[in-house]
């Protein structure tokens, strides 16, 4: 089992450097910081170590997603991973299964950080057609209907965006949904099938077949081995 490094009390200039750590989208310091959501001696908010902990789970990843919005995660996506964690953490049952959770879900945040720091980068042509990607993943999406949207050819569209991105958007398309999946399967019970349906894809089969060839393993397979690995 992991070791937790000596207890110290939280304090406000170290709860604010690691939410701005997660803000930047700074993997490398989150990953070196450990914010023990049992050492807050002024949020004690049950006498039950069990129910206080899933409150200050549900606190922390509240205000973290809030203020990544403010730094640009977009709000659909934001919230998405807020209420699907908040949900998991009232499933465990034990105070490590929930720190973590935290450790895992504040390191999803920051990933995601980081590749919104990235978009700067982009021209003020295919940064819109980005950040509608990263917004609609709800919603059916094709090439052609992008292009439309933002009025330009599909050709020149697929062109460009893969000159500058370095992937042609198709499969930009493709591996968010993907991202998102892992999501789900991590965080969820859904099963693989109705996320396929959820995120649009054109079969269950399809589903997998794309899943395997991004992540080396089935859907299930994936969820084997992340989903159960808080239930300690």
């Amino acid at each position: 089992m992991e070791q937790y490094p000596e207890k110290k009390h939280i304090t406000y200039e170290s709860a604010q450097k690691f939410v701005q750590a997660i803000q930047n989208g700074d993997i490398y310091t989150v990953q070196h910081s450990i914010l023990r959501l049992d050492n807050h001696r002024n949020m004690i908010l049950s006498a039950n170590p069990i129910y206080n902990i899933r409150y200050q789970f549900t606190i922390w990843v509240t205000v973290i997603s809030t203020f990544c919005v403010e730094c640009g995660l977009p709000v659909v996506y934001a919230h998405f991973l807020c209420s699907l964690t908040i949900q998991k953490a009232y499933f465990i049952n034990t105070v490590y299964g929930i720190q973590l959770l935290f450790n895992e879900v504040t390191m999803d945040y920051t990933c995601r950080m980081h590749h919104i720091a990235q978009l700067a980068g982009y021209s003020k042509k295919i940064l819109p057609v980005i950040e509608y990607v990263l917004t609609h993943w709800t919603q059916r999406m094709t090439v052609i209907q992008i292009a439309e949207r933002f009025h330009w050819h599909p050709h020149s569209l697929s062109y460009a965006f893969q000159r500058e991105v370095g992937v042609s958007l198709a499969v930009y398309i493709r591996q968010y949904r993907l991202q998102i999946a892992t999501d789900l399967l991590k965080y969820s019970d859904f099963p693989a099938y109705r996320i396929s349906r959820y995120l649009h894809y054109s079969s269950h089969s399809h589903f997998i077949k794309l899943f395997k060839k991004q992540y080396h393993c089935t859907p299930t397979e994936y969820r084997n081995r992340f989903f159960y690995y808080y239930w300690l």
